[in-house]
């Protein structure tokens, strides 16, 4: 949010710099400087904004008011998936589960 508080206009740009730098799963996030970093890269000086937590409070709002939680734990995880409003859990997802779901793709003439 500090990105495109400062300078939306960057911010797809910043988001491919984060895209492009992200940690592994299961491993620890990005680090303060390190997204500071990134974002200077792109132009925009975000050093205040993000040591001082600026969106804390609104993200961490945000992420209990709007993201699902899983049903079997009561957690909160990204990416979810939800299917006509029915949770997903992504472990079981197999290479044709939308297909099954759905069916196939309708192919454009």
């Amino acid at each position: 949010y500090c990105v495109a508080d400062e300078k939306p206009e960057l911010t797809m740009s910043y988001m491919d710099a984060l895209f492009a730098k992200q940690p592994a799963e299961l491993t620890t996030g990005l680090t303060d400087e390190r997204l500071i970093e990134l974002a200077s890269n792109v132009g925009v000086d975000i050093k205040a904004c993000q040591t001082e937590q600026k969106f804390a409070d609104f993200v961490a709002k945000q992420t209990r008011n709007n993201l699902p939680r899983n049903p079997q734990d009561d957690g909160l995880y990204t990416p979810t998936v939800l299917v006509n409003d029915e949770y997903t859990q992504l472990s079981t997802l197999t290479p044709t589960f939308f297909t099954d779901k759905f069916g196939p793709v309708a192919k454009s003439e």
